[in-house]
């Protein structure tokens, strides 16, 4: 509730084809994104299927969508912000499994919050998502049931969302790479829309809605700082936040699968069979991000398991011990007793 107090939103542009744009909510940890005609169509279809996944497996890593709106042309949907957390994130990576114009830009690496993809991924030798072997077998088989959804649905587009939280990076860089303000500020076309409390009930009256009460946990509540509920993901050991701790024990992980809403239509048919002839004979098989549903869903989960290495070999374990030991230098000796030490057992 407002009460009787501005509520702020912050403006965000895309780089997508689709023109569509963001509004962050003023904490950050809602998200609002126009969508097309066809995406409310497919949100529409899903929806049972969605409600049902969400419900079933509270684990899942799909974003949480919890309304559709439409005001006068406008559609747009609300979800929870993956990165609505306590911690900074350091790095942010979008990855699709694909590999053409799968790279951040010199230009998108200048902006204030940078987004890195699948090749500035695979590009970095110390770059993987390390998680402990019985952490590692749960996140793979959420994320394959998550994705088999998608699949299912004839839904392409989505992405692995992963933010990286650095320990050894808090003291410098407290707010993260860019700002935890700035990534929703400092964009070309970035404005705030100061709202009264009489012009949302204008909003609310002028418009329509479908609700999709059924995309939260059943019976939870929502802290300010939740993005995710975690009851599915306590044997990653997830935090309150919906962290996932690293077998690093420098690093925390934000994950989530977004973009949920791109139907397989003919136009992108089309694109599959022709572009995709072109870019995949230049750049090798797959390269190019649109594809069937199916072959979509199975380079991911691929790309996703290869770059998550099991980290109980003699190598990982070695690795491991070296980054303790050196945060424990930096931290003292009582680093080694926090719940990142690597002598928690996995519940």
């Amino acid at each position: 509730p407002v009460s009787g107090k501005r509520f702020v939103l912050r403006e965000v542009t895309t780089n997508s084809k689709s023109n569509s744009f963001f509004f962050y909510s003023h904490d950050i940890r809602f998200l609002v994104k126009t969508i097309s005609k066809e995406e409310k169509q497919q949100m529409l279809a899903m929806l049972p299927s969605y409600t049902a996944h969400i419900s079933d497996q509270p684990g899942s890593f799909l974003a949480r969508v919890l309304g559709m709106y439409q005001v006068r042309k406008h559609v747009f949907i609300v979800q929870l912000n993956v990165f609505a957390c306590e911690r900074p994130v350091h790095e942010v990576y979008d990855l699709k499994g694909s590999s053409y114009k799968r790279r951040a830009t010199e230009r998108e690496k200048q902006a204030a919050f940078v987004v890195l993809k699948d090749i500035d991924f695979k590009s970095d030798p110390d770059r993987a998502i390390k998680l402990e072997p019985g952490a590692r077998q749960h996140f793979v088989r959420q994320l394959t049931s998550d994705v088999r959804l998608l699949e299912q649905q004839k839904i392409i587009g989505y992405s692995v969302l992963l933010g990286i939280h650095f320990r050894d990076r808090e003291a410098s860089e407290p707010e993260g790479a860019a700002g935890r303000m700035q990534m929703v500020t400092e964009t070309p076309r970035a404005r705030h829309i100061d709202t009264e409390p009489q012009d949302l009930a204008s909003l609310r009256s002028s418009g329509s809605s479908h609700s999709l009460k059924a995309s939260t946990d059943r019976g939870s509540s929502l802290p300010r700082s939740t993005s995710v509920s975690v009851t599915g993901r306590d044997k990653m050991r997830a935090e309150a936040d919906g962290a996932v701790p690293s077998a690093d024990p420098n690093e925390v992980y934000y994950i989530g699968v977004i973009d949920l809403l791109v139907p397989y239509t003919r136009k992108k048919q089309l694109e599959a069979k022709t572009r995709g002839r072109i870019v995949n004979a230049r750049y090798g098989a797959d390269s190019l991000s649109v594809t069937d549903p199916n072959k979509y869903a199975s380079r991911l989960l691929e790309f996703i398991e290869a770059n998550t290495p099991e980290t109980g070999t003699a190598a990982g374990t070695v690795a491991a011990q070296e980054s303790q030991r050196s945060l424990a230098s930096s931290y003292g000796s009582s680093y080694l007793g926090s719940s990142y030490g690597s002598d928690r057992q996995l519940r």
